[in-house]
């Protein structure tokens, strides 16, 4: 698997994630600041504070407490979004793009034997969040109201963005897992020494 995975593409693809977030959470900087929601306004600065350390626990390779912190920050920034603006801005779809990449940094760090976090026991919370925010805003109505052009363009945009990210990661894990199977039967039908077919190989032919 580690000629498919190495550490360098694993920092890479960590980098371009927490990258990306850091620009998501700096334009909403902006728009909420624009909007006059001044409490996601902060918690977006904070946020933007956040991935910045992010990308230096990057850089030292720490990638279980990057895993678990992105996603806890995630369902905060999805709740207290839902408090302030309401729950038909639609970040709660941000849940199920982050319970893709949890699930495939499981897969990476095992494939490479890095310590990893079981999935299983920590996505549930995205469900739980996801429920507290939308009892928290039935028959609730929210202290800011965005303008109807600002949410469709949230509504849109995180949509974009989780099923592109979504899209990309399982893709990715389509490729690596059936490239591992292809080596994996390579080495089982064919001899070590002369790549010549074995008896495996020939029984299957048969």
């Amino acid at each position: 698997m580690n000629q498919f995975l190495n550490m360098k593409q694993v920092k890479l693809l960590a980098y371009t994630i927490s990258g990306i977030f850091l620009a998501i959470h700096v334009l909403m900087f902006v728009i909420f600041q624009a909007c006059g929601v001044f409490p996601m306004a902060c918690f977006n600065v904070a946020s933007i504070l956040f991935y910045i350390w992010m990308l230096y626990l990057v850089s030292r390779e720490y990638f279980r407490p990057l895993v678990l912190l992105t996603f806890f920050e995630i369902c905060v920034h999805m709740f207290a979004a839902i408090v302030c603006v309401g729950f038909n801005v639609g970040f709660q779809i941000t849940l199920i793009g982050i319970c893709v990449i949890l699930f495939y940094s499981e897969y990476v760090a095992r494939s490479m034997n890095l310590k990893y976090l079981r999935s299983i026991t920590i996505a549930p919370a995205a469900l739980i969040f996801y429920l507290a925010g939308y009892l928290f805003s039935v028959n609730r109505k929210p202290p800011y109201i965005l303008p109807i052009e600002v949410t469709n363009f949230f509504q849109i945009s995180l949509a974009v963005i989780v099923f592109v990210i979504a899209i990309l990661i399982l893709q990715l894990f389509v490729y690596v897992s059936t490239r591992y199977q292809e080596v994996l039967s390579n080495e089982v039908f064919h001899d070590k020494l002369t790549g010549l077919p074995n008896r495996y190989y020939m029984t299957d032919f048969f």
